[in-house]
């Protein structure tokens, strides 16, 4: 038995007890490494814990859908949201939009299981009464200011356990013409990735439609988008159809895809460029009870002629 253990571990017996020491100073030495091992690991599992913990308390997005329709330049969007909460206790989810400054909502449901609850919605003249108060009682903050042209709208709540979470918003916007295009942009920001992710806008334009092109994403923060300069495809999976006076554009990126583009599930503005026919017409006439719209569409603005 001593024998095949010194064999084992390289000395022979006649040479055991120098060989001996080296054993113990290189099983010293293993232990010390090993306990510096462990500490390292004992200092980093804190931390973790931690990540893991909020991950784990993060509710779940599940879908998240856009669904646009503009008529004569007016564009009805509706944001759906839907966030589950697998865990064992009741967890906060925030819902979290960016709409531009220039449009207003018009309605907000959240459902948590049987119940839906509605939101106030109130003029922007008196929500700016309102914040310049608020102001003065506490700083402002980074959600409740403006930024590239953009407002953000955010709602949170506790889901109860096993249960899920629905949110809807409602907005309006009329839409402006910038270098030669009127432009629509809808703002792709989960903040994860998400198993059916979805966007539709339909617009129907009776003048007629004579360009429509959709740009890559674009992030707001930055001037370009990543890409090359000359890159003016799509985004991946976006299916565009028109004819003279209708066009659908769907937008439905898979999880795989969603990873290419931002695995943060921030992917960034959806922007849909087009153009209406600007020939010598009445126009188009729109009806919504007693209210009647006339809308024309001039060619070229003739020198001397004066518009009131």
């Amino acid at each position: 038995m001593i024998l095949w253990l010194c064999l084992c571990w390289g000395f022979s017996p006649s040479l055991a007890q120098p060989d001996s020491e080296l054993m113990a100073r290189y099983l010293e030495e293993q232990l010390l490494a090993d306990y510096s091992i462990a500490e390292q690991v004992a200092r980093r599992v804190p931390r973790q814990a931690k990540f893991l913990q909020r991950l784990e308390t993060r509710p779940r997005m599940s879908e998240f859908h856009v669904r646009s329709t503009i008529i004569s330049r007016y564009a009805f969007t509706t944001v759906s949201c839907t966030m589950v909460n697998s865990g064992s206790e009741a967890r906060e989810a925030v819902f979290e939009m960016q709409i531009p400054a220039a449009a207003f909502i018009s309605n907000f449901t959240m459902s948590i299981g049987n119940k839906t609850y509605y939101g106030e919605v109130t003029g922007k003249e008196k929500k700016n009464s309102t914040d310049e108060k608020e102001r003065h009682k506490k700083p402002p903050s980074p959600t409740e200011g403006r930024e590239n042209g953009y407002e953000t709208f955010k709602a949170s709540v506790f889901i109860p356990r096993k249960m899920q979470a629905r949110f809807i918003l409602h907005y309006e916007e009329l839409l402006q013409r910038r270098l030669g295009k009127y432009e629509y942009t809808v703002s792709i920001r989960p903040q994860q990735l998400v198993g059916r992710l979805r966007v539709e806008v339909n617009i129907l334009e009776n003048s007629g439609i004579v360009s429509l092109e959709v740009p890559p994403l674009r992030n707001s923060k930055q001037k370009g988008n990543g890409k090359a300069e000359g890159d003016v495809s799509p985004p991946p999976s976006t299916v565009i159809g028109h004819t003279k006076t209708l066009a659908k554009v769907t937008f439905n990126p898979s999880v795989v895809e969603q990873t290419k583009i931002a695995r943060n599930g921030i992917l960034g503005d959806f922007i849909i460029r087009y153009d209406v026919s600007r020939e010598l017409s009445v126009g188009d006439i729109q009806f919504l009870n007693i209210l009647a719209v006339h809308i024309w569409i001039p060619g070229q603005f003739l020198k001397g002629l004066l518009w009131f």
